[in-house]
């Protein structure tokens, strides 16, 4: 059975049609996610933000990759990394209709993170490495198109890692930031089958323990 995704502005499944183009469902959602109406029936774990990776895993709970979001309570299950720095359990600056967080990280730099996209230089080659991503990925037919997301994930990984230590030297928030967004990139490069030997992300340590 061939299922057809229909998308809202900020990337969520409000229609599914079958191959002849019928609407087999139809769905609004609340400001974080909820469910406010719905018709038919979606086959598809894809929903709120569904076309650019956000998985429905339970009632209300939303797997983005590092952390899950809670749609009925708006808020993220796991605290940031970086708190008190950044926002502990907070959903991208609770401005849901017009922002997303595709990876569940925090930011840093202009480039790196949800919603951080310029215009602008980047502050340092993590920074660039990113912004070079963000231009690999300009268009959701560039992230949905499995080929050209993993060539853009595994250069992001590579390029992370090459630059972490000059980069970062020995600021803890740039380092930990660093290190976040090169997991991110690797584990999205291996898992969308990578063709390149990746590097392991260092581990964090005691800095960032500390720092979270």
């Amino acid at each position: 059975m061939v299922t057809c995704y229909v998308s809202d502005t900020l990337g969520s499944v409000v229609k599914t049609t079958d191959a002849s183009g019928n609407i087999t469902s139809s769905t609004t959602y609340w400001p974080f996610g909820e469910v406010r109406t719905s018709s038919g029936t979606n086959p598809s774990p894809w929903g709120f933000v569904g076309t650019l990776g956000y998985y429905k895993d339970a009632l209300a709970r939303l797997y983005v990759r590092m952390r899950s979001l809670r749609t009925d309570l708006s808020r993220w299950l796991t605290v940031d990394l970086l708190w008190p720095w950044q926002a502990s359990y907070g959903y991208v600056g609770n401005m849901p209709t017009w922002n997303i967080d595709i990876a569940g990280l925090f930011g840093f730099g202009n480039y790196c993170g949800p919603s951080r996209m310029g215009p602008e230089p980047p502050i340092n080659a993590v920074d660039a490495c990113c912004q070079t991503h963000d231009s690999c990925l300009a268009t959701w037919c560039d992230w949905l198109n499995p080929i050209n997301k993993v060539q853009c994930d595994c250069a992001l990984c590579l390029c992370a890692a090459r630059n972490l230590i000059s980069s970062c030297k020995w600021n803890p928030i740039c380092y930990c930031g660093a290190i976040e967004v090169m997991k991110w990139a690797c584990q999205e490069c291996a898992r969308l089958g990578n063709p390149i030997p990746l590097p392991t992300p260092p581990n964090p340590g005691w800095i960032c323990f500390i720092l979270g």
